[in-house]
């Protein structure tokens, strides 16, 4: 697991485009078979909180970048994210989340073979 908070990732603007570009996250990460880019947020009509059971993804890497400040139990551990802040997820991290109100995130997996969850 590895947390990069907002306040630490690499904004570079560019050039002449009258933009930036923020660095949610940039490493090596190896060879995969596959790419699944995913966003999660409430339900329009929940009646309930929002939870996210605990789980792994035995053969992908997963980045989650919170695009509302929120919530992760990370193999027991629970962390506070704000917004923009990213963390990459192991195969082997047990990760969910339980009792939220609000919930909005962009989750990229990176696997080899089928895609699993456990």
């Amino acid at each position: 697991m590895k947390i990069i908070k907002a306040n630490d990732q690499a904004i570079k603007p560019r050039g002449k485009e009258g933009r930036e570009v923020r660095f949610f996250f940039n490493e090596f990460v190896g060879e995969f078979d596959w790419l699944m880019i995913t966003n999660s947020h409430e339900a329009k009509d929940r009646k309930t909180k929002i939870n996210v059971g605990d789980h792994t993804h035995p053969n992908a890497v997963e980045v989650i970048i919170f695009n509302k400040p929120g919530q992760l139990v990370i193999n027991g551990e629970l962390f506070h994210f704000d917004e923009e802040d990213t963390v990459f997820l192991e195969p082997s991290d047990v990760h969910g989340a339980s009792n939220m109100d609000i919930h909005d995130c962009t989750c990229i997996l990176l696997g080899k073979g089928e895609p699993q969850k456990g």
